[in-house]
């Protein structure tokens, strides 16, 4: 069995297309192998692919456990990408918000009359 940073280095190879064709449903496979064998980088990489919906289902939930799990061991683009995440969640929760009101103020404006 390979160990976690060979694990990681395949996963590079499919997702890059070196040596291997591009794949990246079994660049995440590798990733998944070495980030649950602590691969800080894997975890990083497969916040981006599950941000991304690259090779997997997009999901934003998964992609942030996955980036918290390597910004906890440090990753400094972990934390921005964290950031950059709740920040634009942020962002889509108040446009929402917000349509939310107009409508309640649509509604309210026709009760009146």
């Amino acid at each position: 069995m390979a160990n976690a940073n060979d694990q990681y280095l395949i996963g590079r190879k499919y997702i890059t297309g070196e040596e291997v064709p591009l794949n990246h449903k079994e660049a995440n496979k590798w990733f998944h192998l070495a980030a649950e064998n602590g691969h800080v980088d894997a975890q990083f990489q497969l916040g981006i692919s599950y941000e991304k919906g690259r090779g997997v289902e997009q999901d934003l939930v998964k992609a942030l456990n996955w980036y918290n799990r390597a910004a906890e061991q440090g990753s400094f683009a972990a934390k921005n990408n964290l950031l950059v995440c709740y920040a634009t969640a942020g962002v889509e929760l108040d446009q929402e918000i917000a349509k939310l009101r107009k409508a309640i103020e649509v509604r309210i404006s026709i009760r009146q009359d």
